[in-house]
């Protein structure tokens, strides 16, 4: 595992990802906040953990392809995921997205009600 200190430094962390060949980063909104990227391997940016502004993603897009995810945080697996795309730009917010494939996505209420589209 990448080390604290490699981390919290962006020079350390971009050799890092330079000398490992890394291809995609997934992290949090406010970890990709503070990161500029250089490193040369880099395709993909995901984002998970956070609600996701529009200026985060723009701030990648569209030299990488990037990507918003959502799924449960007791598992730590994606459910849900959106390839950004600069259209929408009313929106604040980038979408959580759709089930990954061979999945469905339920969208309950607080009394365990399956809610209608929208």
């Amino acid at each position: 595992l990448i080390s604290k200190d490699v981390i919290v430094n962006e020079e350390a962390f971009n050799a890092y990802l330079t000398l490992h060949g890394v291809t995609h980063l997934h992290a949090t909104p406010t970890f990709l906040e503070r990161v500029t990227l250089t490193a040369g391997f880099i395709r993909r940016v995901a984002s998970g953990g956070e609600e996701c502004n529009r200026q985060l993603a723009d701030k990648f897009y569209p030299k990488y392809d990037f990507y918003n995810k959502y799924g449960p945080t007791e598992t730590t697996v994606t459910s849900l995921i959106y390839k950004y795309v600069r259209t929408d730009t009313a929106r604040p917010t980038v979408p959580i997205g759709k089930p990954v494939r061979n999945t469905r996505v339920y969208i309950m209420s607080t009394s365990g009600q399956l809610q209608p589209l929208g």
